[in-house]
């Protein structure tokens, strides 16, 4: 099961990286060599398109890594105006990532029995990129609205998701649990349109049952702008017991509305309490979610992901990452100011000592 979504999902990656060691691909190649090692790997002919289309709108940018040294002059340069457009650069390089378009299949996510399970209907998880749910427990599917997104080397680095609804609290368990998730990440501030039943944590000392699941909050620490919830996640799964413990980041200082968080500086340092708390399970997905799972969810994965590749290789490439993303999930990132405050960020970033 999910053969042909796990190879298209690995098809990508692997060409991506093709691309920047050799400068070239062979699609039909590495398809092949993939249903060699395992039959049906990229299975149906949409699945191909989509691979090709993926690729196509990633590779798209001729815009070259920036050196972490160079950063700030090529961010200044960025933002000088086109005479033509009256656009800065930037925002001319962001008008170009919207034109991306990657066809993408959402059979199980219009399916009737999962209809439900979307908050939105234009925000759905694709075939190609979503979380397969295989717990097999009564009155629910394989399916969740919730897709993977990479980070500079690790393609299954997040999970963005939307906030759970009452009907998809076991299923967002079902995905802690199968993930062997230990960081969750919220950037909804404002839960007054949450009902008390969609709340997948309960009171500090108290304990929430999901069907086989339960989860008791240990500890609350507030923070200038993010409250930390250390949660006991507890799972009984046919002959699977145990405890995982699971760190809660609930960023507080992005308000309903707001296109952007309220400043570079608070963004900077929760991505960075994020971080430091993961580097013992770098194994482990990230949870990301906000209300519809895009709206905010990208703008932290995007800034993550990018400050990955400054640590990793000392240069950058933004727009190479958002075209990655957004061909999972265009509605990621959705605006200039967003792109901008990325941009932000990381010469924040830059300028600290976190490098």
């Amino acid at each position: 099961a999910g053969v042909g979504r796990t190879g298209t999902f690995i098809g990508i990656d692997y060409l991506m990286d093709q691309a920047d060691s050799e400068g070239r691909v062979n699609i039909y190649k590495c398809v092949e060599k993939m249903r060699i090692a395992r039959p049906n790997m990229v299975q149906t002919p949409d699945q191909y398109i989509f691979l090709h289309q993926a690729l196509a709108e990633a590779l798209l940018t001729s815009e070259s890594p920036v050196d972490e040294d160079e950063f700030e002059n090529y961010y200044n340069q960025m933002q000088i105006k086109d005479p033509r457009s009256g656009l800065t650069r930037l925002q001319n390089e962001f008008e170009e990532v919207k034109t991306q378009r990657v066809k993408r299949s959402h059979e199980a996510a219009k399916a009737e029995e999962n209809k439900h399970r979307n908050r939105h209907t234009n925000i759905l998880a694709s075939d190609e990129c979503r979380v397969f749910l295989w717990s097999k427990i009564k009155g629910c599917t394989d399916y969740i609205n919730a897709i993977y997104l990479p980070s500079f080397r690790n393609k299954y680095c997040f999970i963005a998701t939307e906030m759970p609804q009452c009907s998809t609290i076991v299923d967002f368990c079902r995905m802690i649990f199968q993930e062997e998730v230990r960081t969750i990440v919220m950037l909804d501030n404002d839960t007054s349109g949450i009902t008390v039943n969609e709340h997948y944590w309960p009171e500090a000392n108290q304990t929430m049952e999901m069907g086989p699941f339960s989860i008791n909050v240990t500890e609350v620490k507030e923070h200038n702008d993010y409250t930390l919830r250390s949660l006991n996640f507890k799972f009984a799964v046919d002959d699977q017991k145990g405890t995982y413990k699971v760190n809660q980041f609930h960023y507080k200082r992005w308000s309903e509305g707001k296109v952007t968080p309220v400043s570079v500086e608070s963004f900077v340092d929760f991505i960075n309490a994020v971080t430091e708390w993961q580097s013992d399970s770098v194994k482990h997905p990230i949870i990301v979610h906000c209300m519809n799972g895009a709206t905010k969810v990208g703008l932290f994965c995007l800034v993550r992901a990018c400050m990955d590749r400054l640590q990793s290789d000392g240069d950058v490439s933004v727009v190479h990452a958002l075209h990655h993303m957004r061909a999972r999930r265009s509605k990621l990132v959705p605006n200039y100011e967003q792109y901008k405050f990325c941009h932000d960020c990381l010469l924040r970033h830059l300028n600290s000592d976190h490098l």
